[in-house]
């Protein structure tokens, strides 16, 4: 896997806890746009049109590109998270989710846990695999593999 690749997918995970946040702002976002100029003389009368403002809230909430990839990237991370074993698990949750990283290394916390080196980075090559794999992201895998 290419070095940029796997610092995607890591920037993903840092960001997991983050995301339903994340997913709020956006939806806030679409809610109330900013517009940063409105014109004070509209004048004019009433017009017969119909508005939809709320089924057209809804498509826009809907179709949002950035929100759907935000809830297709906490998915794709959560089905892969269940394929891990519990003490791999422990590791990258220590690791990637509970802001670790600054203390410590990633074969620090898997020695913690009896686990080698060599043993946790084949299992996180396969756990940034499978959550390119779940996100349709053959093309980066086909590269090295």
């Amino acid at each position: 896997m290419q070095r940029h690749v796997r610092k995607i997918v890591e920037k993903m995970l840092f960001d997991y806890p983050k995301i339903d946040e994340y997913v709020k702002q956006r939806v806030e976002e679409i809610k109330n746009p900013f517009d940063e100029f409105k014109d004070e003389n509209v004048g004019g009368g009433k017009s017969n049109k119909t508005t939809l403002a709320v089924e057209n809230l809804v498509i826009s909430i809907d179709e949002d590109k950035t929100l759907n990839a935000l809830k297709r990237q906490k998915h794709a991370i959560t089905n892969s998270i269940t394929k891990l074993s519990p003490d791999v698990f422990t590791v990258f949750k220590k690791y990637y989710f509970d802001g670790q990283v600054r203390n410590r290394t990633l074969v620090s916390l898997a020695n913690q846990y009896h686990l080698s080196r060599s043993v946790i980075y084949r299992e996180r090559d396969l756990f940034f695999a499978d959550i390119l794999k779940q996100l349709n992201l053959y093309y980066y895998l086909q590269k090295n593999l």
